[in-house]
């Protein structure tokens, strides 16, 4: 079996050595490999891999709402958000599928079974594929506003548009934070290696939550600075690794445990 995530930039993954310590742990044959393919080159070299025999594949930034035009069949998360992060080869056709709402939600679940989706609004900071898991998670789970701040206007509108939601200025992102229940960092912004998130949490209530899809730090400086203030903080990691298990799931019908061998495998 043959296994990949793409996206660019991707030498920061810890997905092949998640993924290739659930195939030894499962005894399957095959192997997991990071694949850096830019939007440009994404019809061609996509095509290349599937000619090489790649089976399945996982799509992270930037590539998760463009690759699904290649796609046969979409379950009804990669529908609604519009959003691709979990490809499976099967019969000669394409199914496409979004692990990251699972993810998203089972992290929140998990980390802070006490948080009520419904009491206030939301703040999402971005507005690509991880953005549209997270407005579709709380979408579903009745909160009563949802607040979209990007620095590209367009992308930031259209995902207000797709889930009912407010858009509002990057400017204006300390703004938006009054009154919120929980705020979402879905950018990269923050990523160790890469350009920092600028935000004073001054606004944000005591009370809200504050979760960011960057697990590398896996204390971004976001967390660290709303941790200070008091307000409660979810780290990525269980989201990395709960998309993950639902991906590995679709591709080999097991589902992997998630456990300290799995944090582990890419702690290494």
């Amino acid at each position: 079996m043959k296994l990949a995530v793409l996206g660019s930039p991707i030498s920061h993954s810890k997905s092949p050595a998640l993924h290739g310590h659930w195939l030894a742990e499962n005894n399957i044959q095959g192997t997991y490999e990071a694949i850096e393919i830019k939007p440009e080159n994404l019809e061609h070299d996509f095509g290349k891999l599937l000619e090489a025999g790649y089976e399945g594949f996982n799509v992270t930034v930037p590539l998760k709402e463009k690759i699904g035009v290649f796609c046969d069949f979409f379950d009804g998360g990669a529908q609604a958000t519009g959003a691709v992060n979990t490809i499976h080869l099967k019969d000669h056709k394409l199914y496409a599928y979004n692990t990251d709402i699972y993810g998203f939600q089972r992290n929140i679940e998990i980390n802070a079974p006490t948080f009520n989706w419904s009491d206030g609004p939301a703040v999402i900071l971005g507005a690509g594929g991880a953005a549209r898991a997270a407005a579709y998670v709380l979408r579903q789970n009745n909160a009563p506003e949802i607040r979209i701040v990007n620095r590209t206007a367009l992308k930031g509108v259209n995902l207000a548009e797709d889930f009912g939601g407010h858009f509002m200025e990057w400017e204006d992102r300390e703004k938006a934070l009054k009154g919120a229940n929980i705020l979402i960092n879905a950018t990269s912004l923050g990523m160790q290696g890469g350009k920092p998130l600028n935000i004073n949490l001054e606004n944000l209530p005591e009370r809200a939550l504050v979760t960011d899809i960057v697990y590398t730090p896996l204390m971004t400086p976001l967390l660290t600075q709303a941790l200070e203030r008091g307000n409660t903080v979810v780290t990525g990691a269980d989201m990395f690794f709960y998309q993950a298990q639902k991906s590995f799931e679709i591709w080999t019908g097991l589902s992997p445990r998630v456990d300290d061998s799995s944090k582990e495998a890419i702690a290494k």
